[in-house]
């Protein structure tokens, strides 16, 4: 590949870490206003964040912060062995939990807007940002018969299907890589404000390469290619590396399910390689 052109000291800038004091209180706004709420006459639920304020891989222009409202006592689950260990489901439904999540915002006279996937809080005032809250039930993916066997992670009742996702264990494995590598997640940062930069300067289309993405992308170059002191290496490392290689059968972070496919859920093919050659020339230009 030919040199990288961007200045090693803006990659350095793009790597940095972003810390803002509104993430943390809004973080914390938000499990203020449903501690105590009993949704189904339980208190089996979990908050916490997701994405990448929670992953600690987000950049200046990343806005709304999401957060998960995981219902426990309710679940589903994927268990192949019989007989099955478990009984009849819950009544309690996916709309029933948005329906009570919204009779809190109600009370509390927090603004709103439900989306296909999410509910959107407007929290009133500058020291907040915008939240993206996703209601999902626990999903338990057994890899063996045992109850207690399995990856867990959650179920949301979007408006255009069920969708699945592992949110705890792409934040440990991300975690982990990063503290193999040292540089994981610096690199998913600069990849973000590059394409962020191609973005505004009219390179690529905003939906070609979701941010989720372009994040399990980065997570799946090997380890050894992290291993560099300065950033215009590690990006010719890492993107020398993902146009050398086959990526159809590359996993997302979770290690669980694969990256790419038809699916809305996945990620196209075609797109990330166009992605990778915009990024190859806007880099080397």
């Amino acid at each position: 590949m030919t040199n990288i052109t961007i200045q090693e000291q803006q990659l350095a800038t793009w790597a940095n870490r972003v810390q803002l004091n509104k993430n943390t209180a809004t973080y914390d706004k938000v499990k203020d206003i449903f501690r105590g709420v009993c949704f189904n006459n339980s208190n089996n639920f979990e908050i916490y964040l997701q994405g990448s304020v929670a992953n600690n891989t987000n950049i200046w222009a990343d806005g709304d912060i999401d957060i998960i409202l995981q219902f426990n006592e309710t679940f589903y689950y994927n268990y192949n062995y019989n007989p099955s260990i478990y009984n009849n489901p819950s009544s309690y439904t996916q709309e029933a939990l948005r329906n009570e999540i919204k009779s809190v915002l109600n009370r509390e006279r927090i603004s709103y807007k439900e989306k296909n996937k999410c509910i959107e809080l407007h929290l009133r005032g500058e020291h907040w940002q915008n939240v993206d809250l996703v209601p999902c039930f626990q999903y338990k993916n057994h890899y063996d018969r045992g109850e207690k066997q399995y990856y867990e992670g959650i179920k949301i009742q979007s408006s255009k299907g069920e969708i699945i996702n592992y949110p705890k264990i792409h934040k440990q494995n991300g975690e982990e890589k990063n503290s193999r590598t040292g540089n994981y997640k610096k690199m998913v940062r600069i990849f973000k404000n590059i394409k962020r930069q191609m973005i505004k300067e009219n390179w690529i289309d905003e939906s070609l390469a979701p941010s989720y993405f372009v994040e399990c992308l980065i997570y799946n170059v090997p380890n050894d290619k992290f291993n560099e002191s300065y950033f215009t290496s590690l990006l010719a490392n890492c993107l020398n590396w993902l146009r050398d290689n086959d990526l159809k059968n590359l996993k997302c972070q979770n290690e669980i399910q694969p990256l790419f496919g038809d699916e809305s859920t996945k990620w196209n093919l075609t797109d990330c390689h166009q992605f990778l050659k915009k990024v190859i020339e806007y880099v080397t230009g």
